[in-house]
């Protein structure tokens, strides 16, 4: 018997629990949260998953930004689980609707027997609705797919937008026999004629007493031709002077014939033949005219007599306004012969006498645009018993002066040479140009 101070334990009757009722609606609504499910699960299998280097950094925020899903970009535009989901996000894929409850219970609530005869009364409409609503799929199918396609190659980079058209391309190229073999369509390559072009100019002055005299500058083009075929591909050349600085022009007729093209200004075409040959061929010569006067290199004397010697400084400028360095300059001095060469001193020393030619000469490997350095030279004079003039004033002797040097990757006229494919001839022309020009400078005190 429990005691009168603990508290009795009281049991409660158990309710009874009545099973809870579904109705139809939340039946329905069960189902449509399930496809809904399943349209966002074929949604995010046939996603697109960003490239972790296109991620744009923000370097204020210290955020990541990653771009928004393409799906016309995917690696796989035309996978039949991307279509069928793509129709039916956009509703663009109809099927037939699914058989509701209530079919289904009368459909079970009837017998075997009313359903082969519905089957065997219907069965060729049947057959020809499946027929047509299968038309119809694959052809949507086939739309969408296409568009997909095209969608791809635009949104696609230069580099895989080039590839695919490749592919294109290459899968084009040829087409198969009853027997299977591939045969080619595609065109071959045109052949390649290399044209190595040399503009060559040489100009030409006379300076007296520190004034111009006369300046002739001329310009030669050579070309060589290097072709697969023996005797060469023809083509045209164009000789181009906007600035009307050609006085007169000479081709070659053995390798060059003039063309009549009015229609280009300030330009003279020919069409050209060359072999191929492992020499360069002069094929055009022209003068300039006399209003170019460019000035690379200026050369300066100056004589001074002391006693029985004779002191000669010499002064070579380069024009600030050249383009590129001159090089390979040789100075030639000629000495009188009132002179004894063979006494020659030089400052610095380098300058070398030439006792059958009476001259020194002076080399100078380059000379920088607007440098300037001079050069001097001492000589004993004969006597006058030698000379003859005993008791007369002796005359200061005159030194003429001779420079030569070149100049590479530019020249003096604005001519400019260019090449172009025949009409008759279909071939890939590739030109290479080099250019220099020459300067020869004659220097006279008086």
């Amino acid at each position: 018997t429990p005691s009168k101070s603990m508290p009795q334990k009281v049991i409660l009757p158990t309710p009874f629990i009545t099973p809870l009722k579904r109705s139809p609606q939340h039946w329905r609504n069960k189902n449509l949260l399930k496809d809904q499910y399943i349209e966002r699960f074929d949604d995010q299998r046939v996603g697109y998953t960003p490239d972790l280097k296109a991620q744009k950094i923000d370097m204020a925020n210290g955020s990541v930004q990653t771009p928004e899903p393409d799906n016309s970009s995917s690696s796989s535009p035309s996978s039949p689980v991307r279509i069928l989901a793509s129709l039916r996000r956009n509703n663009q894929l109809r099927l037939p609707p699914s058989p509701s409850a209530s079919s289904i219970s009368h459909a079970s609530s009837g017998t075997l027997r009313s359903k082969e005869e519905s089957l065997s009364a219907n069965g060729s409409a049947a057959l020809s609705d499946s027929a047509n609503a299968n038309a119809s799929l694959s052809k949507q199918i086939e739309l969408v797919s296409a568009k997909v396609q095209s969608t791809y190659i635009q949104s696609s980079g230069p580099k895989q937008s080039s590839s695919v058209v490749s592919d294109i391309h290459s899968s084009s190229s040829t087409s198969n026999r009853a027997d299977g073999n591939a045969i080619p369509t595609s065109i071959p390559p045109r052949p390649k004629q290399v044209v190595n072009i040399g503009l060559n100019e040489d100009l030409s002055c006379s300076y007296r007493a520190s004034k111009l005299s006369s300046m002739a500058i001329e310009g030669i083009v050579q070309i060589q031709v290097k072709s697969p075929r023996e005797e060469g591909y023809p083509f045209i050349v164009r000789v181009k002077d906007s600035a009307h600085q050609i006085k007169s022009i000479l081709e070659n007729k053995i390798y060059a014939e003039p063309l009549d093209e009015p229609h280009k200004k300030d330009v003279r075409s020919y069409n050209v033949s060359i072999p191929p040959k492992e020499t360069f061929v002069s094929v055009f010569k022209y003068k300039c005219n006399s209003d170019l006067r460019p000035v690379p290199i200026r050369v300066q004397t100056r004589v001074r007599m002391v006693g029985d010697s004779c002191r000669v400084a010499l002064q070579i400028s380069s024009n600030p306004s050249n383009v590129t360095h001159l090089t390979d300059l040789n100075i030639f001095m000629e000495v009188p012969p009132v002179v004894k060469g063979e006494t020659l001193v030089t400052s610095p020393a380098g300058g070398v006498w030439n006792e059958n030619q009476r001259h020194v000469l002076w080399c100078v490997s380059r000379l920088a645009s607007g440098e300037k350095f001079q050069l001097q030279a001492q000589f004993d004079l004969i006597s006058q018993e030698e000379e003859g003039t005993i008791g007369e004033e002796r005359e200061k002797p005159h030194f003429p002066v001779f420079a030569r040097c070149n100049g590479t990757s530019e020249q003096l006229s604005n001519v400019e040479i260019t090449i172009a494919e025949a009409k008759s001839s279909s071939i890939s022309l590739a030109m290479r140009a080099a250019r220099r020009f020459r300067v020869s400078h004659r220097e006279q005190s008086v």
